[in-house]
Parts: C-alpha cells; structure tokens; sequence
C-alpha cells in the first residue's frame, strides 16, 4: 500500500493536482476484496473547510474522482492520516482480525480495508458473510491491538 501511495504522490498527475490542491490532506485509504479478488487501492484527500473528499483509484492508470461529499456524522472530525507512523501492513491487519478461533469457519464474500485516522492510524476492517452477516474489527495500525469488535447481522442496521 505504501508503495502505490508514493506511486501516486510522484506521478504527474498528482504532482499537477496538488499544486492547485494544497489545503487537501490525506484522509484515508480504502480497498475491497471480493472473492479473493483484490480491487485497486483507493486514497482520500480531505479538505476541511469544504467538508469534501477527492478519491484517487490506482490501477494500471490513476484515476481522479470529482470532489464529493465525505461520508460522516456532521459531528465527526476527519484527521490527517499520519501515515509515516503506520506499522501494520494490511495483510498483517487482516491476518491479525482473523485469528480469533470463532471466526474460523466463517466463509467472507467481501472484506473491506480502510486506514483512518482516530487520534492514530488505524485499521477499520469489515468482513461480509454470504447470510448477510458483518464482522468489524478496528486495529491499531501502529501495535496490532483490537480496539473494537463487534459481530452482527446487516438486517438489524436501520435505514
């Protein structure tokens, strides 16, 4: 993941937009494995003032997404994601979510991986099952330790 972030922030199309850019921070980065198949990492740019995000997507190409509204409660604060300190790659995150014994047989169909920051780094991973069925584990990107877990169905979320 690190690799691909530094990827995008030397290429030409990130160095053009941060000129015109420079009160965006980065905010997070997100992917989504579904059925072992992986999806190009996605890095969020964060301006405060306007309360809005640009998504970066790097595949073979880097793609720039409008800016759009950030997916929040109006009370919560986005950080600057301090990135220089993470110290759990993701495969480690994930390897680590998953080695509690009682989530062994469960089979997940999509996973989603998100690197935020809340007051440190952190990893927010949730696993779906195909009976509609949602683990959250959130990790500190720095130790490994679980801060949060919690295991439901995707039917008891309310509209």
């Amino acid at each position: 993941m690190l690799e691909i972030l530094n990827k995008l922030e030397n290429s030409e199309e990130f160095k053009s937009w941060r000129q015109a850019h420079q009160d965006y921070c980065l905010s997070s980065c997100f992917r989504i494995i579904q059925d072992k198949n992986k999806q190009p990492w996605q890095f969020h740019y964060y301006n405060k003032e306007k309360d809005k995000i640009v998504t970066f997507t790097i595949s073979k190409e880097i793609t720039i997404d409008p800016e759009s509204k950030i997916f929040k409660k109006p009370e919560d604060v986005v950080e600057e994601l301090e990135i220089k300190n993470v110290k759990i790659e993701p495969n480690k995150a994930l390897k680590k979510a998953l080695k509690n014994d009682k989530y062994k047989s469960l089979e997940f169909t999509k996973t989603l991986l998100l690197l935020q920051q809340i007051q440190e780094p952190i990893w927010n991973l949730s696993f779906f099952t195909s009976t509609y069925q949602i683990l959250n584990i959130k990790l500190s990107a720095i130790s490994g330790k679980i801060i949060h877990e919690s295991f439901e169905s995707l039917l008891s979320f309310k509209a």
